[in-house]
């Protein structure tokens, strides 16, 4: 009966036994899915917060491009800008200095010796006594607004010069024979009027000098750019912005 009984008993032990174990086993599993919970949701937080501090840097980095890419922008538009006025500039210079062809409305007048009875009469008496009619004449065109001018297609700039040679008249180092051609761009009543006055230069060549003279207007001519190079050995120039 004792043996029986204490059978008994060490059932119920072990029964009470396994059933805290079983309880404690269940216990401890539960606490360790709640750690993996925790542990993951701080591994995510971490991740985010790396992304986060990722996405600003790469806003921060786009935005220097934006800005960097204004500046090329803006500083390409200033240079076209720089540039179109260099050009300009240096084109105007060209067509003042002689070095570039025009074209426009103006006049044109032709001189030629006085008709004469005989072929044999002589030299040109325009070229020997009275070639200095050209430079009055180039004079009255500059004061009346020419804008160019060319005398037998020899662009007359600041450095042309006009004098007798040899049977000839030099223009531009060019001999040069009657009939003298002279054109002129610029403003055609004005230039026209100029020359055309009463007493003035075309009047005195026919009545004075007993010369040639046909004066007309036209609605565009051609002035030829001047060929020659300039050079400057002993001009300096001045700087004036100090």
């Amino acid at each position: 009966m004792k043996e029986l009984n204490g059978k008994v008993a060490l059932g119920v032990l072990c029964a009470i036994l396994g059933l805290t174990i079983s309880t404690q086993f269940k216990v401890v599993k539960g606490n360790t899915g709640e750690f993996l919970s925790a542990q993951k949701a701080q591994e995510l937080a971490i991740e985010l917060k790396d992304l986060r501090t990722e996405k600003s840097g790469l806003t921060e980095e786009l935005n220097q491009l934006e800005k960097r890419l204004k500046e090329y922008e803006a500083s390409e538009a200033d240079e076209s800008f720089i540039i179109r006025n260099l050009k300009n500039d240096l084109e105007k210079y060209q067509v003042v200095s002689g070095y570039k062809t025009v074209e426009g409305p103006g006049i044109e007048i032709t001189i030629s010796d006085p008709v004469k009875e005989h072929p044999d009469q002589g030299q040109s008496s325009l070229i020997m006594y009275n070639y200095d009619i050209l430079l009055s004449t180039i004079n009255k065109l500059n004061a009346a607004g020419a804008e160019a001018i060319s005398i037998n297609d020899q662009r007359y700039t600041s450095t042309t010069e006009v004098y007798y040679t040899s049977n000839s008249i030099l223009i531009n180092s060019v001999p040069t024979i009657p009939p003298f051609t002279i054109k002129a761009v610029g403003d055609s009543e004005s230039l026209e009027a100029a020359l055309n006055m009463r007493f003035g230069i075309v009047e005195e060549m026919r009545e004075l000098y007993n010369l040639q003279v046909s004066l007309k207007k036209e609605n565009n001519i051609i002035i030829p750019r001047y060929n020659k190079t300039t050079k400057f050995e002993h001009a300096k120039p001045i700087d004036t912005t100090s």
